[in-house]
């Protein structure tokens, strides 16, 4: 994956953009304690809640013994920041491939620094680095624990793996490129970070007090919910949404195009809307609107290939009926791509 970095007067610090399998593997894991980050990405409700509630569960589990009320308050919400401590431990913060991380994290659990001196956290609220270094010290005393978080956190990414391959490196290379533009001609880390979310005033104050030779570090993610920031040893990393490519987009709403253009006609949706009524077949159909037969049997043939309408035998009758599963998805899918909130 190409890296683009600038060097910045203004802020001294060099500006970079870099996909991170890290903080993915992080959004997926925090979206499991997320229902609203589910919602906001189909494919980890796919994932968690309709096909893999047990994985769900087992996520869920992690960390079944902190306080979650004191967690809430500060901000926590369930993320899984340790695991990009972990992997800023192990050299693996930032790439494309997470087996060479998977296949380090017993390791980086078992040698990871757990002190406040080594992981400052500064942009953090006091309850939620007292949690992340908590984290770091059970997973380094217990070999027990630290297998069953191990064992979970490779789970879940072979549970998201071929997403990622199929749609998410293609999403985060496109950012990539789109970013790494926007860099050569001259903009700043606030332009190549902004997104759907504000960092607010947390951005420019853990940038500047970044040291001359550290980096900030502009994270387009597939599976991020929004945006997120971390001050970590050398770095600030600021995480955003990768944008879905044009490919992939086209290849979702292939067949909703495809329904879509079958009911454009209005003599079509007015088939449609008859056999809502009651099962018609296509001399009947033809009759009621005063068409020749071919001329129907040509309107059904295009609404029986967009699934919309199917022929059941009745007797000596071929009655059509309207696929009302079909057309329930139709609307769902209209609404995903017309409404601002996504329907799961």
């Amino acid at each position: 994956m190409p890296i683009f970095e600038q060097s910045q007067a203004a802020s001294r610090q060099a500006v970079a953009v870099r996909p991170s399998v890290a903080i993915e593997l992080e959004w997926v894991l925090h979206s499991a304690m997320r229902p609203d980050f589910r919602v906001d990405h189909p494919g980890l409700y796919a994932l968690y809640d309709e096909g893999r509630p047990d994985l769900l569960e087992a996520v869920r589990s992690v960390w079944p013994d902190e306080d979650t009320s004191e967690a809430a308050a500060g901000g926590w919400h369930g993320a899984f920041t340790e695991l990009l401590l972990l992997a800023h431990h192990g050299g693996f913060l930032f790439g494309d491939d997470a087996r060479p991380f998977l296949d380090a994290l017993p390791e980086l659990c078992a040698t990871v620094p757990t002190s406040a001196h080594d992981w400052p956290l500064t942009a953090e609220t006091e309850v939620d680095r007292r949690l992340a270094l908590q984290r770091l010290t059970r997973l380094r005393r217990s070999p027990e624990f630290r297998r069953r978080y191990v064992d979970v956190v490779r789970s879940v990414w072979d549970a998201v793996s071929s997403k990622w391959e199929r749609d998410g490196r293609a999403a985060v290379a496109e950012t990539l490129s789109a970013k790494q533009a926007m860099l050569a001609k001259g903009a700043g880390w606030r332009e190549v970070s902004k997104g759907e979310c504000d960092f607010g005033e947390i951005a420019d104050r853990v940038v500047g007090a970044l040291p001359p030779e550290g980096e900030i570090v502009v994270v387009p993610a597939y599976f991020a919910h929004c945006w997120l920031l971390y001050d970590l040893p050398g770095y600030v990393v600021l995480g955003t949404r990768a944008e879905e490519p044009i490919h992939a987009a086209r290849e979702r709403n292939e067949a909703l195009s495809k329904r879509l253009r079958a009911l454009s006609d209005p003599t079509r949706l007015a088939i449609v809307d008859s056999l809502r009524s009651r099962p018609l077949t296509v001399t009947e159909l033809a009759q009621r609107f005063g068409l020749a037969q071919p001329t129907v049997s040509n309107h059904v043939k295009l609404l029986r290939d967009a699934g919309i309408v199917s022929e059941v035998r009745a007797g000596t009758r071929r009655n059509l009926v309207v696929r009302r599963e079909v057309a329930s998805v139709l609307v769902d899918d209209l609404t995903r791509v017309l409404d601002a909130a996504p329907v799961p």
